[in-house]
């Protein structure tokens, strides 16, 4: 086999699953990002995996450090020689360094289903009253620090807040990390009541002598924290990183708008197909009729398209039972069903909103001046939104938007955003 010494960056993810192993990859490289692995084995030290539309195989083992997997990837017939490492091979800039001046503790708390999660909390080791936040990750299964891409944003937001002196709670998601359960099926509602339970928990800690508890929210998790707290009173106040600001159907058209604006020779064919979609999963309440409606639809785009573009589904009628699947779950069904205003309308809590204007997965304009309305309608006079110039959806500084950027970005949070954060916690 040929060997090529050609520099590149693949991101492996493995986990178990109804208990089989199951694994994606990323490419930054090729700006290309969570593409399932169509075939996964794993014997004692030994690892193969494959992924036929991408005509990916690798067959390697775990080194002698047990901290890499090492040997060879083919692509289209061509070798190179690769290390998956468990450390980032982008350096990281905000990387934590122990001793650290605050304690950590690993907790475990049932939701009330009588799930097991699991977290840590950090807080300063001497306090006689603490504010406490709860950090609710995004779309997606995210162990404690909402990993991403190389990147651990809430192991940085959590060190940066117990610095200032304020008690973190983050938690791994349900089926993800240490937490028990399965992450799929499941909706925004159900992650409120793991959010929720969160709270209780902080709730029965007496050794901790807590006076406030906030919400902290990114993406999904700007969904999330409004519910929980309309469903406990014991809430006073929410931070909403890049979240929604109107209903996900509307947030998500000027999405789409920005992401395919990216791709011109498309655009014409694919915005008013998706916006189709996303109309149907908006106002379909019946999954089979859903599922009637978006598969005939997806036949019809997919006759358009051309053969090149269902190469990473491993063709045409994968694409589709894919793509029909995907857009008719029970989860993305809720969310292009779900409003945050008729939660937020009912807040009077303080609630700060940040968003970058870097960001298309969540455009700052639309979705703050869309919280803004909404909490000045409710009369809701302690809040503030703010736009981050040259800040991603991530909360990294930024100069572009691009998801490729992510990993290769040294930062990983934001100091200005860090900054901004624990200002406004402190005068509360």
């Amino acid at each position: 086999m040929e060997i090529d010494e050609e520099v590149f960056h693949y991101l492996l993810e493995i986990r178990r699953k109804n208990n089989a192993f199951v694994g994606y990859l990323d490419l930054p490289t090729d700006e290309t990002f969570r593409i399932a692995i169509d075939s996964l084995i794993i014997e004692k030290e030994e690892l193969f995996f494959v992924q036929e539309g991408l005509d990916i195989r690798f067959t390697g083992q775990v080194n002698k450090q047990n901290e890499a997997l090492e040997e060879t990837l083919s692509r289209d017939g061509v070798g190179y020689e690769v290390k998956f490492s468990r450390n980032p091979q982008v350096p990281r800039s905000q990387t934590i360094r122990h001793p650290i001046p605050y304690a950590s503790e690993d907790v475990y708390f049932y939701n009330r289903d009588s799930t097991k999660l699991a977290g840590t909390i950090t807080f300063p080791k001497e306090s006689d009253s603490l504010t406490v936040v709860v950090l609710i990750s995004g779309s997606g299964a995210q162990n404690r620090n909402e990993e991403i891409l190389g990147h651990k944003p809430f192991l940085v937001l959590a060190d940066h807040l117990s610095r200032q002196g304020i008690a973190v709670l983050r938690y791994d998601d349900r089926g993800c990390g240490e937490s028990a359960g399965q992450f799929r099926p499941a909706t925004s509602l159900d992650y409120s009541y793991d959010a929720l339970a969160a709270v209780q928990f902080l709730k029965q800690q007496r050794k901790l002598p807590i006076r406030k508890i906030g919400l902290i929210g990114h993406s999904e998790g700007g969904n999330i924290a409004p519910v929980v707290a309309t469903m406990d009173a014991a809430i006073d106040f929410l931070v909403l990183l890049a979240a929604p600001g109107t209903s996900n159907y509307e947030s998500y058209l000027v999405s789409l708008d920005l992401i395919l604006q990216a791709y011109p020779e498309t655009y014409e064919r694919d915005y008013p197909f998706f916006k189709s979609v996303y109309q149907d999963m908006s106002t379909i309440k019946d999954e089979e009729i859903l599922k009637d409606s978006l598969s005939a639809k997806f036949q019809y785009i997919a006759s358009q398209m051309d053969e090149e573009e269902f190469s990473v589904y491993n063709g045409k009628e994968n694409y589709i039972d894919s793509q029909v699947a995907y857009h008719t779950s029970e989860w993305y069904h809720y969310y292009l069903q779900f409003d945050v205003t008729t939660y937020l309308q009912d807040l009077k809590i303080p609630v700060l909103a940040l968003n970058g204007d870097k960001d298309v997965s969540v455009e700052a304009d639309f979705n703050l001046n869309g919280i803004e309305h909404t909490l000045t309608q409710a009369g809701n006079e302690n809040f503030a939104v703010v736009k981050l110039e040259n800040v991603n959806h991530f909360f990294q500084v930024s100069e572009d938007d691009k998801i490729e950027s992510v990993y290769f970005n040294e930062e990983t949070f934001s100091k200005i955003a860090l900054a901004k954060i624990s200002d406004w916690i402190a005068i509360l």
